[in-house]
């Protein structure tokens, strides 16, 4: 069964299997940190910030908390809501910081403009 293949189905299967890997590999997943708590935070000011995220109390983490990841720490550094170098950067809009489950990235957001077919 398996000899009866000709040479252009095996590179076909191939190429698809390639492509199926390839574009595994690339998906968008929630970060490694995304169920991590912080249980203590910080006020001090974190420089070169890559990623932010925002942690809102829940069940398993009842404390309020920013998620910042620096392009000098792969950890992620947890930082008060308060901290004002924090509130300006967000106030400014120099950052953004989405909610750690936020469905944004997952979905497309429709404003009140778009149409909408039921």
């Amino acid at each position: 069964m398996w000899t009866s293949f000709s040479a252009s189905r095996w590179i076909c299967l191939l190429t698809l299997a390639a492509v199926m890997l390839i574009s595994a590999s690339q998906v968008d997943s929630f970060p490694s940190y995304a169920h991590a708590c912080c249980e203590r935070a910080q006020t001090r000011k974190v420089k070169d910030i890559m990623k932010c995220n925002k942690q809102e109390s829940r069940r398993s983490c009842p404390h309020n908390a920013f998620l910042i990841v620096s392009s000098s720490s792969s950890k992620p550094i947890c930082v008060q809501q308060n901290a004002q170098w924090l509130q300006k950067l967000l106030d400014e809009k120099k950052l953004i910081c989405p909610s750690q489950f936020s469905a944004k990235g997952r979905f497309e957001v429709l404003d009140d403009e778009d149409d909408v077919e039921w």
